[in-house]
């Protein structure tokens, strides 16, 4: 392998592992300092240079535990969650950079083409992270940290959010081929790449079709957890969202939302259903409410008392109109909202504690505002998968509200990290994207992923209103979905295959050496 003749102690290479962690968790909010990203892997990469893939794998490992650590520190602001709930979590994490880190030094032993193979791998194992059924879970990618690099993350129109993250992948390869392998002519080459893909970006931001738009408010109410627990303060709660809901009327919006679980058992409280009924008749403005609701019939648990299970539900009020199906959510966390493989594993009561089964629901019809304006709802965390979204902005939506409440996590960076998933689900599918939130931050993000208006402080109360540009065409990311990351695995599997057979003695050289330099 040709570049500098120098091979980096244990030691040095621990602390390199943890200095790309430091960037990455430092290019996520907060101090959300993005552009930190495109160098975030040069020194994980530095410190498995010329190594094994066992110690590779070690480097990898480490890289994932900090950056799990520091990325996902929020989690402990959740009551009952312990250290022995996260160090499980922390090691599945921590997997997927250690086997992107052993599979490119198993790679790279006879030189394959690193600025391919790399951000092929990496995108693999996103996407691999964002389908493992109760495991999945597509938070802070590389992708997310570009959400306000509006030209960067335009290609996603494309590629989907994998198309982001192989380029910033492929960015981190450029800078070391220039600085540590010497391979400036084919790191420059990357670079204007980057550039030119960058310049495309420009032109579409500026070539965005104007079209129909609508003017919708959101009501964030910062609820705080205890005022949920009492007849007393939820009535208090309600009061304040009515209020502000009124204020927020003023300015003639089409749409009123309030978020995520703002109001309780709406399903069987006729007397809350009229009285919400009421206050969109009185502003004659729909209102879009989330609701914690509870199942009429009670199931009986062996070995315990009855209980009813739940949803978490959206209901569309308009005035004059009955009240209508919700929408449920059908993504549901694990371990929060259910228990995954309940009837085969006996999850320990000290690791695992009983929980209100939710369930989830059947159905993503959009609703209609009275001028004909269809537009979707997704609750919490459905927004981290952009397959599911893209269903929703293919059935003739024109714009999708995210309903959620980030209040279990406190005032950390969680709810930011968070919203930066509906961002790339705006731009891929250019689509406009309302998150009523209610902690914060509320944002409306219009479909080339620009925040146009919010309210970014967290636990403050408010309204916020903005013009929303309408959806007009489904983008090609829309019609063909993850095509790149299928095309992303396809080649990664080609890559290591393609050694195995270099290992069983084909003679044939790899066509990335004749570039090396």
């Amino acid at each position: 392998m040709h570049g500098i003749p120098f091979r980096i102690g244990a030691g040095k290479s621990i602390l390199l592992a943890l200095l790309s962690a430091l960037f990455f968790i430092f290019s996520l909010p907060t101090p959300d300092l993005g552009f930190l990203a495109w160098i975030a892997l040069v020194p994980l990469i530095l410190a498995c240079r010329d190594r094994t893939p066992a110690f590779s794998f070690f480097m990898g490992f480490l890289y994932g535990t900090a950056t799990t650590v520091g990325t996902f520190y929020w989690i402990f602001q959740v009551p009952g969650f312990r250290v022995y709930h996260f160090l499980p979590a922390t090691l599945y994490l921590s997997l997927y950079p250690a086997l992107w880190s052993a599979t490119l030094a198993f790679l790279r032993q006879k030189g394959p083409c690193l600025p391919l193979y790399a951000p092929a791998l990496w995108v693999t194992l996103d996407y691999v992270k964002a389908h493992a059924g109760f495991l999945s879970l597509p938070w802070a990618t590389f992708a997310h940290t570009q959400h306000s690099n509006l030209a960067g993350i335009q290609i996603a129109a494309i590629t989907g959010e994998y198309g982001v993250t192989f380029l910033v992948i492929m960015g981190n390869i450029a800078v070391y081929e220039i600085l540590f392998h010497r391979a400036i002519r084919r790191g420059i080459r990357i670079l204007i790449l980057i550039m030119l893909i960058h310049l495309g970006g420009f032109l579409e931001l500026s070539g965005i079709r104007s079209g129909p738009a609508v003017k919708v408010a959101i009501v964030q109410p910062a609820i705080q957890i205890l005022e949920r627990k009492s007849v007393t303060r939820r009535e208090s709660s309600l009061v304040r969202l009515e209020e502000m809901t009124m204020r927020a009327a003023e300015s003639h919006p089409s749409l009123i939302v309030w978020p995520e679980t703002s109001v309780r058992g709406l399903n069987m409280d006729f007397a809350l259903t009229q009285r919400l009924r009421g206050l969109s008749e009185t502003l004659k403005t729909p209102l879009l409410i989330g609701s914690s609701d509870f199942s009429k019939i009670l199931l009986k648990k062996e070995g315990s008392t009855d209980t009813r299970y739940s949803f978490n539900s959206a209901y569309y009020l308009m005035p004059g109109i009955p009240l209508g199906k919700p929408y449920r959510k059908r993504l549901l966390v694990p371990f929060g909202e259910y228990l995954p493989l309940r009837s085969v594993v006996h999850w320990p009561d000290w690791f695992v504690p009983d929980i209100v089964e939710t369930r989830p629901g059947k159905d993503h019809s959009p609703f209609t505002l009275p001028n004909g304006i269809r537009f979707s709802t997704m609750i919490c965390w459905e927004n981290l998968f952009p397959e599911y979204v893209r269903e929703l902005a293919k059935n003739d939506s024109g714009l999708i509200v995210q309903l959620t409440n980030d209040a279990w996590f406190g005032k950390t960076a969680a709810p930011y990290q968070h919203n930066l998933a509906s961002v790339l689900r705006a731009v891929e599918n250019h689509i406009p994207i309302v998150v009523a939130s209610n902690t914060g931050p509320s944002q409306f993000i219009d479909k080339s992923g620009k925040i146009l208006a919010e309210l970014p402080n967290l636990y403050q109360p408010g309204t916020v209103s903005a013009y929303l540009t309408l959806k007009t065409h489904n983008t090609f990311y829309s019609r063909v979905g993850d095509l790149f990351a299928f095309a992303a695995l396809a080649f990664s599997v080609y890559g290591i295959f393609h050694q195995f057979r270099n290992r069983f003695g084909s003679k044939d050289s790899d066509s990335c050496r004749k570039t090396n330099g």
